[in-house]
């Protein structure tokens, strides 16, 4: 064994250590010492591991401390306790069913393909000398990841490496089937099952954990035996395996990984995937006060089901940070303090696809053919099985291996359409008149419609050739500058209402006409008098009340139509127009990518389907330069986006320029102005009397500067020297 110390302090030389520190025993030279060999690159140590295993297998007959506590085995404790891919890629490799023991070649591990080095970076990097709620400040991570990826197979390493970090932590793996729950205790107890004959690395550098099969008791649970022996009177076993629903209360986790816990079964309709999703959230109720992590593991089977649900909430709302690689993106939410990991297997290049596009070929798989595909795991998963999978069932392979529970060819709005179609602040004209349109829903129950209100100033643009020359014609386009969707009741909606009128000055307002809002005009009318603006009492006292269209399908065929507003340059969306409750449009081009297969989470597009109606009524108004009827931009806004001390008037428009281009809601010092909290109109500042002026759009005065040439002295007041 003396020769193998020497070997293992040759290697810490080789790559970086200090010859003069092997023979140092002082306390800070061994700590360089072995810091130095923290420098050995994982391949290298796994290499010299496999050498040595008949010496370390004799040495572990000597004592069961002898390998923990020689060089070798702090440098492989101390790395596979804080090094995740050590640990998946080669050191649990030899107790992985698919290696036959060890003896097929650990460059078959899948975890050595570099798309799953982002694992390491998602889950929780642990440190054994803080507290197991001080690890990290992100509690929540979510994994979607291919079928057949091997995501659950990693998920079952980190969980190895929570216990060999934390030999008291109690983890509840929550999964959709009994059966399936005692799978995976399965495959967690092969990593501590103590093989005599021919022990694994973990066996030789973690006795403490493992034991013989005999010794492990049946059914869902495990206690290693460190836990069992340490006698601390928890009901609670190390680990725990349950299906969705039959948790036990009264029971209390460090860690939740709920694995699977969504599958086609329990989402077989839209009434299914909420009653999973309620107990799904119920199930995290059983962490430790306080709240500890909880991992949601799994593939995507449908719109409303569980995974959807965390989407729409996590990747919508609050300050998010994105990265990505190839076939995979990675959202680090850190309002919400939630990680997201998303992989595709299978997606178009977007050059390819826009290539198809202005080809006018079809836009899938086959068309953009194997070079035109980005491929997440092009070993495991080539393109020629991806297509055969594609061919036998779209629904299946875009759900379970792209994430994506709606089919390709069903999207009728697609991705790269829709954000063409949006654009900077500077891209709306200077004036022009000013649609709004509101569809309402009073509930505030979790899944209900929002109420939206749309706010869509119209103006013109020049028609341009393929080659992009202008043929001299003009065509109307409607610019979404403002988008409001929220929960409201009846009172705060009424005000929710009557402030975006005065804010952006329509020429009309319409309402559809059904669940009884109509009963809501009398409360309309009574928040626009509160102003004291003619226009406002005028526009809310004639509203355009809009019977529902009891036609069939008659809300898809109204969505489908703004297919080509948008695709002919129509119908565009500012960047902001969703600011201050949504930072970017992520929830926009969601709604309008699965509005045509889904009849949950459509109100923007189904709201802005009405817009069109009133492009007739814009264009004879922009036709006849009826300034009367304009919102005036240049007016009401402009100031505010290049004059860093412009102060709004009452009626000045809602944006300013922010410092990387994107339009923000301009907070007026002026009157009152409101802002949607929960659902209630909350004033943003003290209301300051103001004269209402005769014309709104007359051009007032330039002010009298204060300066006075060839420095002569201001004795008679502004704008007059002598």
């Amino acid at each position: 064994m003396a020769d193998n110390a020497d070997k293992f302090d040759q290697l810490i030389i080789e790559h970086g250590g200090d010859s003069r520190l092997l023979n140092d025993s002082s306390e800070t030279l061994a700590n360089e010492f072995y810091a130095a060999a923290s420098f050995i690159p994982n391949e290298a140590l796994y290499n010299f591991l496999v050498e040595i295993k008949p010496d370390l297998i004799n040495l572990a007959k000597l004592g069961a401390d002898c390998i923990p506590n020689s060089r070798v085995g702090r440098e492989v404790r101390r790395r596979c306790q804080r090094d995740l891919r050590w640990m998946a890629q080669y050191f649990l490799w030899d107790s992985m069913s698919v290696s036959n023991a060890g003896e097929t070649s650990v460059s078959e591990n899948i975890f050595l393909d570099p798309q799953y080095d982002v694992f390491s970076e998602l889950f929780v990097k642990k440190d054994p000398t803080k507290s197991i709620q001080d690890q990290d400040p992100v509690k929540t991570r979510l994994l979607l990841w291919p079928r057949g990826g091997c995501k659950s197979a990693y998920d079952i390493v980190d969980a190895v490496q929570w216990i060999i970090c934390f030999p008291t932590i109690r983890i509840l793996f929550l999964t959709a089937e009994a059966t399936l729950s005692k799978g995976f205790i399965g495959e967690l107890r092969g990593y501590f099952t103590l093989r005599e004959d021919s022990p694994t690395l973990f066996n030789l550098f973690w006795p403490e954990h493992c034991c013989l099969v005999k010794d492990m008791g049946a059914g869902n649970i495990f206690t290693t035996p460190w836990y069992k022996a340490k006698k601390t009177g928890r009901k609670e076993p190390t680990v725990i395996a349950s299906s969705v629903g039959k948790t036990k209360s009264g029971y209390h986790y460090e860690l939740i990984k709920a694995d699977d816990a969504v599958s086609d079964k329990n989402t077989e309709t839209p009434e299914q995937c909420a009653t999973v999703s309620e107990k799904l959230f119920l199930a995290e109720k059983l962490l430790i006060p306080g709240g500890l992590f909880k991992d949601w593991v799994g593939t995507r089977y449908a719109e409303e089901e569980h995974y959807g649900i965390l989407l729409d909430k996590y990747l919508a709302n609050g300050e998010i940070e994105k990265t990505s690689g190839v076939g995979w993106s990675f959202y680090h939410n850190k309002t919400f303090a939630i990680k997201i990991l998303i992989g595709k297997a299978c997606q178009i290049k977007p050059e390819v696809e826009e290539k198809l596009r202005r080809e006018g070929r079809p836009v899938n798989y086959i068309e953009a053919g194997e070079d035109g595909c980005i491929l997440l795991l092009p070993k495991k998963q080539p393109y020629s099985w991806l297509m055969g999978e594609f061919a036998n069932n779209e629904k299946v392979f875009e759900g379970q291996l792209n994430q994506n529970p709606r089919t390709s060819s069903s999207i009728v709005f697609d991705r790269i359409s829709l954000i063409k179609a949006s654009g900077p602040y500077t891209m709306l004209p200077r004036q022009g008149p000013v649609s709004q349109f509101w569809d309402l829903s009073f509930s505030e129950k979790k899944g209900t419609d929002y109420c939206v209100g749309s706010s869509v100033l119209w103006g013109e643009e020049d028609v341009v050739d393929s080659s992009g020359k202008k043929t001299g014609n003009r065509k109307t386009v409607g610019y979404v500058q403002k988008l409001i969707r929220d929960r409201f009741n009846p009172f705060s909606c009424a005000q929710a209402i009557v402030q975006l009128v005065t804010e952006q000055r329509p020429f009309i307002l319409g309402i559809e006409k059904a669940g009884g809002s109509k009963n809501l005009e009398p409360a309309i009318q009574a928040e626009a008098m509160k102003t004291g603006d003619p226009l406002v009492i005028a526009v809310c006292t004639h509203i355009d009340w809009v019977d529902v269209d009891s036609q069939k399908d008659a809300k898809k065929i109204r969505m489908g139509a703004l297919l080509p507003w948008i695709l002919d340059g129509r119908l565009k969306f500012l960047n902001a127009c969703m600011a201050p409750k949504y930072l970017n449009l992520e929830v926009l081009y969601s709604e309008f990518e699965r509005c045509m297969t889904s009849h949950h989470h459509d109100d923007i597009p189904d709201n802005l389907g009405y817009q069109p109606r009133y492009a007739p009524r814009a264009t004879q108004i922009v036709v006849e330069r009826n300034v009367d009827q304009m919102f005036n931009l240049d007016r009401q806004g402009w100031g505010e986006v290049y004059d860093p001390n412009y102060r709004g008037s009452p009626f000045s428009g809602a944006y300013y320029l922010g410092e990387d281009g994107v339009m923000i809601p301009h907070q007026q010092t002026g009157p009152t102005r409101w802002v949607m909290e929960d659902g209630n109109m909350i004033p943003l500042d003290s209301p300051e009397p103001f004269i209402m002026p005769g014309d709104l759009f007359q051009q007032a005065e330039p002010e009298a500067p204060s300066s006075t040439p060839n420095g002569l002295p201001n004795i008679l007041g502004v704008g007059m020297w002598g």
